[in-house]
C-alpha cells in the first residue's frame, strides 16, 4: 500500500496517510477564495484509514 506524506509549508505539521487520495481538486469558487485568502484552494479527499500525525496538532 502506498503512503502519502505531507504537511504545512512551515513544517510544524507533518502527516502520513494511506491509502492514497480518492479524489483531488483545485477550487476557485468565491467561498473557498474568501475562506483561504488565496486565489485557489487544493483539496484532497481520502478515507482516513491510516492517518498518522508525525508532528503538530490537528485542530
Amino acid at each position: 500500500m502506498k503512503t502519502l506524506n505531507g504537511g504545512c509549508l512551515c513544517g510544524s505539521v507533518r502527516f502520513s496517510i494511506s491509502p492514497l487520495a480518492l479524489q483531488t481538486s483545485l477550487c476557485q469558487c468565491e467561498d473557498c477564495r474568501r475562506a483561504s485568502g488565496a486565489p485557489a484552494v487544493a483539496w484532497t479527499f481520502s478515507v482516513p484509514i491510516h492517518w498518522t500525525e508525525a508532528r503538530g496538532n490537528r485542530n
